[in-house]
């Protein structure tokens, strides 16, 4: 027979508390992600403006 988590409650808080921080963790991922891209829009934006600046129009 498999014991439920609930006859042990330090299993079971733990086993929330790893959800919780799996949880967490995955959203500051994504966030960290969502800022990296932005910031390497920006930084793309800004060298493709200095480039152009640089070139000889006709």
């Amino acid at each position: 027979m498999i014991p439920s988590l609930s006859s042990n409650p330090e299993i079971a808080s733990l086993s929330i508390a790893l959800m919780w921080a799996v949880f967490i963790g995955a959203f500051a991922a994504l966030l960290v992600y969502d800022a990296l891209g932005f910031i390497m829009s920006k930084l793309i934006r800004l060298v493709d403006r200095f480039s152009t600046r640089r070139l000889p129009h006709d």
